[in-house]
């Protein structure tokens, strides 16, 4: 009984390390878009050294 009371404890700060952790990236995303918007005449050379970016880690995990 007392493992089980335990396991549930810990499930429910799992779940809810999980919440907090959409919450972070959810204003992480809003800060993102206001960013982007500021930036919006250099969002194509942005993109781009994403893109690269991406492209290197891909490379790299291949």
């Amino acid at each position: 009984m007392d493992a089980f009371g335990k396991h549930n404890r810990s499930v429910s700060s799992c779940v809810w390390w999980i919440v907090m952790g959409f919450d972070q990236s959810r204003i992480f995303v809003l800060h993102l878009n206001i960013d982007l918007t500021i930036l919006l005449k250099h969002s194509y050379l942005i993109l781009q050294v994403i893109g690269t970016k991406f492209n290197l880690n891909i490379c790299i995990v291949a």
